[in-house]
């Protein structure tokens, strides 16, 4: 599935009452009122996880139980919770915008690494296998979501983590299916790339499979970037996605860069990718 130009997928919900009351009150106003939408909004996205958190184990078990077939039930559970994801993002008010276009068949997909976010919104593009670091697999109901969307878990500490992991990787690209890892190994508020962990690229020069780098940015609607948005320094889930409930509307951006070709050394295809999402991210205008 190709996207060319400027594509728009998971437009948010239409504005609601209280923000049109809020643009036109006073300051004080306009404090309740954004109080009051952060909580209504907490509300709804709430009611969107407790409901999945206790329909759709019964609901799976249900179509097991009817006999639908392994791979079937697979590919149900992980189209489900992609429609999830979706809505989810939409009831947070983020609107995906994807620029460029994805290449053609399967390969190995990195980007920079803002926030717990930044797979939700991915997940949108392309139903990836993620690699992700193993505390994700603790994580409420997303930690579920992750193991059916088959992702590859790691230590971020650990070389010989990703080294084990390998094997399952280069399964993955044989079969047909796409990986996108996190090389930063960790999150930042999207000012700068990381420096890139080089083991993770082993996959691709095992298999020479083409590696496309994708930029990551989340700004306002008038393109201002948000750094609150960023899931760092200690902060909770709970602490970024109230910050994210304050605001008005975010707008994630998916930039895909020009694929890099199959190469033999790791090392190399980690310095370019990271250099080709640098220059982007010092280059790139408001789209």
């Amino acid at each position: 599935m190709a996207f060319e130009g400027n594509g728009t997928i998971a437009a948010p919900l239409p504005p609601s009452f209280l923000e049109k009351t809020e643009a036109a009150g006073t300051a004080q106003e306009k404090s309740k009122l954004k109080t009051l939408r952060t909580y209504y909004r907490l509300t709804r996205l709430s009611n969107h996880c407790g409901k999945a958190a206790i329909l759709l184990p019964g609901y799976f078990t249900y179509q097991k139980l009817r006999g639908k077939q392994a791979d079937n039930l697979h590919l149900l559970e992980v189209e489900t919770f992609a429609r999830w994801m979706s809505r989810f993002t939409r009831l947070l008010n983020v609107e995906v915008q994807i620029h460029g276009e994805k290449m053609a068949g399967n390969g190995f997909f990195v980007a920079n690494h803002i926030s717990w976010l930044d797979a939700v919104v991915l997940a949108q593009l392309h139903r990836f296998s993620f690699v992700a670091k193993d505390e994700v697999k603790e994580w409420p109901l997303v930690g579920q979501m992750s193991q059916k969307m088959n992702t590859v878990f790691i230590k971020r500490t650990s070389k010989f983590s990703v080294y084990r992991s390998l094997p399952r990787l280069e399964e993955a690209l044989q079969n047909g299916a796409s990986i996108l890892a996190f090389p930063e190994g960790t999150t930042s508020v999207g000012k700068q790339i990381l420096p890139f962990f080089p083991m993770l690229f082993e996959t691709a020069t095992r298999t020479q499979k083409p590696v496309q780098p994708v930029l990551l940015r989340y700004t306002d609607e008038a393109g201002n970037l948000l750094p609150e948005v960023g899931f760092v320094d200690g902060d909770t889930v709970f602490d970024t996605l109230f910050r994210m409930l304050e605001k008005k509307r975010i707008v994630a951006h998916i930039h895909l860069l020009p694929e890099l070709a199959p190469a033999d050394c790791r090392k190399q295809l980690a310095r370019d990718s990271r250099e080709a999402l640098s220059k982007y991210l010092e280059t790139s205008q408001t789209p």
